[in-house]
């Protein structure tokens, strides 16, 4: 009976350790708040959203760097840069229309020299744009089988177009434009289709 009812005593001294030990703990490590959401907005919030927003905006951000297989960096709190620059990945807004590519040109949305690519009808969702010539494959950047809709606003007396994978080592063209032309919703033939695109050829 008394080696039980020592028993007993250690174990209380034990549970009253232990939980020093968590309060200490509590005191001593440095709380997530504040050095986690500077890390999760790397831009800061320079759009005015909400936090769930902002934190929803930069997970959009974080998927497609993860998906990308090019080199990318954030460079905005919406975009992110591949190329150099030459290639901008950008997302919609949450609770805000699309911001679009940089606004100018001859459309609201595409900036003069620019071609951009949107993952939904009307200008909306994701984005690719681009401003150098030449052939480009959309799988570097996850975005193969997803355009729906694009404005090409490169300079006058260029083209460009869109082109399918064969999968046999040749491609097929389609959505063939001049500048300064958009579509807002593609045939549903073409839809979600392209899987890369040729500027200034």
């Amino acid at each position: 009976m008394r080696r039980t009812g020592r028993g007993r005593g250690w174990l209380r001294r034990s549970v009253v350790l232990a939980a020093g030990a968590v309060a200490v703990l509590a005191v001593t490590m440095p709380a997530a708040g504040a050095a986690g959401q500077e890390h999760r907005l790397p831009f800061g919030n320079p759009l005015g959203l909400s936090t769930s927003r902002a934190a929803e905006l930069q997970g959009r951000i974080d998927d497609g760097l993860r998906r990308a297989t090019a080199p990318g960096k954030q460079n905005s709190q919406s975009t992110i840069a591949f190329e150099n620059g030459a290639v901008v990945m950008g997302f919609a807004v949450p609770g805000i229309a699309n911001t679009y590519c940089p606004v100018g040109g001859t459309h609201p949305g595409a900036g003069s020299g620019w071609m951009c690519v949107y993952d939904d009808y009307f200008y909306q969702g994701a984005w690719l744009q681009y401003y150098e010539c030449g052939r480009y494959s959309f799988k570097p950047y996850a975005f193969e089988d997803r355009t729906s809709s694009w404005i090409n606003d490169q300079t006058p007396g260029t083209s460009g177009w869109l082109y399918s994978d064969s999968g046999v080592g040749g491609y097929e063209e389609f959505a063939y434009s001049t500048a300064q032309a958009y579509e807002p919703q593609m045939d549903p033939s073409v839809d979600d289709k392209a899987d890369g695109i040729v500027l200034c050829e």
